[in-house]
């Protein structure tokens, strides 16, 4: 009885070690992953006549179950039974919308994103004139955030993700070791199986743990448990939740029978994982997949290693002859890790400069950091076996196996933040004591774009002369700047500037062709050929 005690003491001690360090390390801001790109109507546009529909694109594939998108009056009802139409390529929404009354209404939307992140929003349109001095401003509700001031339910869905991805690795890496070092006494195979299903219990735990703290996020504030079924058989990670499940308890059963059987059961289990995360939302698809899979199977076996070490530490005997052979095993998995890491960040970012620019990206610079550190290690481990065996390797050993709970730690991290930095449409508005002037790029994006450029002028004055839009590439000074051919529209939008009169431009077009650093350059002439100019410099990804 003390001895299973013991086993699952350490267990336990094991997984808050893993918790404490990498919560502790990590308080950061996370940001979601599909994002809107483009909305019609607007946010905050103000309308003298009801549109005819909603439609909103976003910036990644949307699942095709569990997506809502309603338009909400005054008093909190639906204006529309209506169900809203998702388009052939995944990426639009429309809602068709009867005649609407004057009044403010609010547009609230609901999907899950290709790698399986439910992302959420709201925002105000205005029908006819506005009742205050200024519509309230749109809310998204922002999912996936890390930070000190988080709710307990928060931090409690945060938690939930770093367990369960630290057991995930520790037991498919134990299992790997069991099946791959089969030296040893009778005791030694008893003690490991001990293991092996201690851990398998945590990982089913965790992974329960993780469903239930996430599914709700999934079916939306609209969502019951009638719509259950289609999250777990209608999306990729209900899917990925329900496979894990299952080979998770099949894991009871078939473990430690064969050696192919629990080679098949790890790869199955990581398989799985696998398609639930970054690589679904990006192309090629199969190859970050792939490169995904490889990536976990490298981090499972080195952190299944530092289990066995956790577990054998008073077998000396076994624990050197382990040790010889893991070590070599470490460095191969570091290797590879490295080599799939930097695969898939070349796929992930347009740009490897964007590693600069992001949260995801400086989590990533900080994880090469831990890799070579855990390298220099490695190395030092390997040493102290040859010249004093595994006494003289302890203090080591630890510190290897507290960078593994930093790290995995960051990779919990990385799968949860968005690789490319989200664009957000430009807004920008200049006052001015002869003009005020306002610009909209919309949703600024590298391609096809909505171009706005607004000027106020007293009513005297007249229109100006000339009003012009260039697009100048900060990156290469030798491109020539990019005119937008803007051009007079008739704004419905309602004009709340008594005392100067509005004059607005519209154009759209691959005007910003490609991701960089650009300066929005508005110049107006006004009819006394007086040229004021206005710059803005903005990035786009």
């Amino acid at each position: 009885m003390s001895r299973k005690f013991g086993i699952r003491s350490r267990i336990l001690g094991l997984v808050v070690l893993l918790l404490g360090i990498t919560l502790g390390a990590f308080a950061s801001e996370v940001s979601a992953h599909a994002g809107l790109t483009k909305a019609v109507p607007e946010a905050d546009s103000q309308m003298e006549e009801s549109p005819p529909r909603v439609e909103l694109t976003f910036n990644e594939r949307i699942e095709e179950k569990l997506f809502t998108l309603k338009v909400i009056d005054e008093i909190g009802r639906s204006v529309t039974p209506n169900k809203p139409v998702i388009n052939s390529t995944h990426t639009s929404l429309t809602l068709d919308l009867p005649q609407l009354h004057k009044g403010i209404y609010v547009v609230s939307y609901h999907v899950i994103s290709a790698d399986g992140h439910p992302v959420d929003g709201s925002y105000v349109i205005t029908v006819g004139p506005p009742r205050g001095a200024s519509s309230p401003d749109h809310a998204a509700h922002e999912a996936h955030e890390l930070s000190w001031s988080m709710s307990p339910g928060e931090f409690f869905k945060m938690a939930s993700r770093f367990f369960y991805y630290a057991a995930l690795l520790a037991m498919t890496g134990f299992v790997l070791w069991m099946t791959r070092f089969r030296e040893g006494s009778r005791e030694i195979r008893d003690r490991m199986r001990q293991w092996s299903l201690g851990l398998q219990r945590v990982h089913l735990i965790s992974l329960m743990l993780l469903i239930y703290t996430h599914y709700a996020d999934l079916l939306g504030e609209d969502g019951g448990l009638q719509d259950l079924t289609g999250l777990f058989t209608g999306t990729t990670v209900g899917l990925s939740w329900l496979a894990s499940l299952a080979l998770s308890l099949l894991g009871f059963v078939l473990l430690h029978r064969k050696p192919w059987l629990n080679l098949l059961w790890v790869a199955a289990l990581i398989g799985v994982k696998s398609v639930n995360g970054h690589a679904m939302a990006f192309e090629p698809q199969g190859v970050l997949v792939l490169l995904d899979a490889v990536h976990l199977a490298a981090a499972a076996l080195w952190a299944g290693g530092l289990v066995v070490t956790v577990a054998f530490w008073k077998q000396k005997g076994f624990l050197l002859l382990f040790l010889k052979r893991f070590s070599r095993a470490a460095l191969g998995s570091i290797l590879l890790l490295a080599l799939t890491g930097v695969l898939s960040t070349f796929l992930f970012l347009p740009k490897i400069s964007y590693v600069l620019y992001s949260q995801w990206g400086i989590l990533l610079l900080v994880k090469a950091g831990l890799v070579v550190m855990i390298a220099v290690t490695g190395a030092l481990i390997r040493s102290s076996l040859r010249k004093r065996g595994v006494n003289g390797a302890g203090v080591l050993l630890k510190v290897d196996l507290s960078l593994m709970a930093v790290i995995l730690g960051v990779v919990a991290l990385l799968t949860y933040l968005a690789p490319v930095p989200p664009n957000e449409p430009l807004a920008w508005h200049v006052m001015g004591t002869k003009q005020h002037m306002s610009a909209k790029i919309t949703p600024n994006i590298p391609g096809t774009n909505t171009f706005t450029v607004k000027v106020w002028l007293p009513e005297q004055m007249g229109p100006p002369k000339q009003v012009i839009l260039r697009m100048i590439n900060n990156d290469d000074p030798s491109i020539a700047p990019i005119v937008v051919p803007v051009k007079p529209y008739d704004d419905k939008e309602i004009d709340t500037s008594f005392d100067m009169k509005r004059y607005s431009y519209k154009a759209e077009g691959p005007y910003l062709p490609f991701p960089g650093s650009w300066t929005v350059q508005v110049r107006v002439l006004d009819s006394q050929d007086d040229e004021i100019p206005y710059e803005k410099i903005m990035r786009v990804y």
